[in-house]
């Protein structure tokens, strides 16, 4: 994290680093990392979360800039990269990314569709919200459900793709750090909070917000993956969800379509 601070010193970026305090120790800690940047434009916001959504919610009403990136602290953002690719023209850019397993570096996610419909679709497969940079005022109405996991999909969920402006730099926005036993998506049965952020997908449907089809998408993303946790609880909840959806006419095409995308996405990514 303080790498990427201390890059943005001497540049017109202001940071609001958000500790979900889990002890007494982490606060003083940061405060005096902070302190010792000399960067007034970076502030410490500390609460007690429980959950990264209610964290984010926490301070995005206080951004002042024009534009708005999440970053995790033990991920590294390419900063210099993100803001050269800044273009007042778009309401969303979008960055490649790259995932380093324990230091080393292991893939380079790239967008490869042939229309920005196919791009788009590569998005709601592969979602990592920390490679977007949003426009502040697409954000006015869209916040963060308060859910362990699958909020980051929902948030961008709520967008609607096919209405704005998105730029899909050619350039990697941020190296995605993985295998450490202790993040979420790396705790045994963390899993689970997906299905309430399911539930939050088929009442944006239901409600007509968002943009469909980033959304059908999203959802076979998210069944697929309960199906592959091999949990009979989370299977059985995750295909009676999916049949909830499939049995309103209007659905049953755009879902049975998702899958034929996800299908084709999986055999472009495995080849």
């Amino acid at each position: 994290m303080m790498k990427w601070i201390d890059e943005i010193k001497f540049l017109k970026v202001e940071a609001f680093i958000v500790h979900d305090i889990q002890d007494e120790k982490t606060g003083p800690e940061l405060s005096k990392l902070l302190q010792g940047s000399g960067n007034p434009r970076v502030h410490l916001s500390q609460g007690f979360f429980g959950e990264a959504g209610s964290a984010r919610n926490s301070v995005l009403k206080l951004c002042q800039g024009n534009w708005i990136a999440f970053w995790d602290s033990d991920d590294c953002p390419r900063v210099l990269d993100v803001m050269s690719e800044i273009d007042s023209k778009f309401d969303v850019i979008i960055g490649e990314y790259e995932v380093s397993h324990k230091g080393i570096l292991d893939d380079t996610f790239r967008h490869y569709g042939k229309s920005f419909q196919e791009n788009i679709d590569l998005v709601s497969f592969n979602p990592g919200l920390w490679r977007c940079v949003f426009r502040r005022e697409l954000l006015k109405e869209i916040t963060f459900p308060k859910f362990k996991m699958g909020e980051d999909q929902d948030f961008l969920a709520q967008i609607n793709w096919s209405q704005i402006k998105v730029k899909f730099a050619n350039k990697s926005f941020y190296k995605y750090n993985i295998g450490d036993e202790n993040q979420t998506t790396a705790i045994k049965n963390s899993r689970a909070p997906i299905l309430k952020s399911l539930e939050f997908l088929k009442l944006l449907l239901e409600g007509g917000k968002g943009d469909a089809r980033f959304i059908h998408n999203l959802i076979t993303r998210q069944v697929m993956t309960l199906i592959k946790t091999l949990d009979v609880f989370l299977v059985l909840k995750a295909l009676m969800m999916l049949l909830s959806i499939l049995v309103r006419p209007r659905f049953l095409v755009p879902q049975s379509l998702a899958f034929l995308r996800l299908l084709k996405f999986f055999r472009n990514t495995t080849v």
